[in-house]
């Protein structure tokens, strides 16, 4: 090492430190200007590859991780799929659509349909705010949806205050009449929960049910659709739209499937239905107090399933012969019967 005459700097002979390739970078330093006979050479190509191998090394980590996370994001996204797909159809109709099945259209023998809407909705929603609106329905819809969880039904649709719900379809069972039957009472206590923002009392609906043959498909596939089809949709409309405030009118199809049961039916005076000409029909008032449920047993996920008993004065109601031998003769058109 020997002093330069302006004492500022210093000349020597050595070789110089470097850890890596950015080391050269830095000092502006080249490979050539290291000795060939050094090992320094390849200590720091050595130590150059060992560096990249880490970086790759955590690099390939943070992939993985990223991985991790995107198909963990992934799987949620296709759970939520799948339960907006089995909100809007059946589970045997959804499982076929993801599979990439074509769904066929469907006749079903013997099902039955329940129609509901709100009393005097337009008037309510002509005085209301819509944020009112919505949440009367919300409201409403919710309870009726979780009573579809209960008596394992399968909600078709709602169109503004209407609300359609459907048994037997897609799975064919026997007790279809039953079970809506017992959605339709539980549907009238439900409205005791929802007050009419109008009036400030509890919320009325007519439910109308009805018995008979359909058929079901799959319309659209932007949006696709698990529709019904045929006259039993339409009578059942009827049965609705001819009904009374808080009662459960059926048609006499649905009558004769559940008449052996236990309800209360009152038999309503013949009626001129449209396209339909005069019906017999009968009002659905609740189940007796020998109601039994042993006879007809209704499960959905593994409970019994029966209506909220409905309480009747069954002394100022007439029975009726339900086998049509000898009509009781009453001064009033209206009948009930208790069976």
């Amino acid at each position: 090492m020997v002093p330069l005459k302006n004492k500022e700097e210093i000349m020597f002979i050595g070789t110089p430190h470097f850890d890596g390739l950015g080391d050269f970078i830095s000092s502006n330093t080249y490979l050539t200007n290291i000795p060939q006979d050094k090992l320094t050479i390849e200590i720091i190509l050595m130590n150059e590859q060992r560096r990249a191998d880490v970086e790759m090394s955590k690099k390939l980590d943070q992939t993985t991780t990223d991985m991790k996370k995107l198909a963990a994001a992934l799987d949620q996204e296709k759970k939520k799929t799948d339960m907006l797909l089995y909100q809007m159809l059946p589970v045997k109709v959804a499982n076929q659509l993801r599979e990439g099945r074509t769904v066929e259209a469907e006749k079903h023998g013997n099902v039955t349909i329940l129609f509901s809407d709100i009393v005097t909705f337009t008037n309510i929603a002509a005085l209301c705010h819509p944020m009112d609106i919505v949440k009367l329905l919300n409201g409403l819809f919710q309870r009726f949806d979780q009573l579809t969880t209960k008596h394992n039904i399968y909600k078709v649709e709602t169109i503004g205050d209407a609300y359609m719900v459907v048994s037997g379809v897609p799975e064919a069972r026997d007790d279809h009449a039953i079970r809506m039957s017992n959605m339709g009472l539980d549907m009238i206590q439900e409205t005791n929960h929802v007050i009419n923002p109008v009036s400030q009392k509890c919320i009325q609906i007519r439910v109308g049910i009805h018995t008979g043959p359909v058929v079901s498909g799959v319309v659209g596939t932007k949006m696709p659709r698990y529709c019904l089809f045929g006259d039993t949709v339409n009578t059942a409309s009827r049965m609705e739209s001819h009904g009374l405030p808080g009662r459960v009118h059926i048609s006499d199809t649905t009558y004769h499937q559940i008449r052996s049961v236990g309800y209360i039916l009152e038999r309503r005076e013949g009626i001129d239905i449209k396209g339909k000409g005069i019906m017999d029909t009968y009002f659905l008032n609740g189940v007796s107090n020998d109601f039994d449920p042993g006879r007809n047993k209704c499960f959905a996920n593994d409970h019994e399933t029966t209506p909220q008993r409905t309480q009747l004065n069954r002394d100022s109601l007439p029975l009726i012969n339900t086998h049509r031998d000898k009509p009781q003769s009453m001064e009033s058109s209206t009948f009930c019967s208790i069976i």
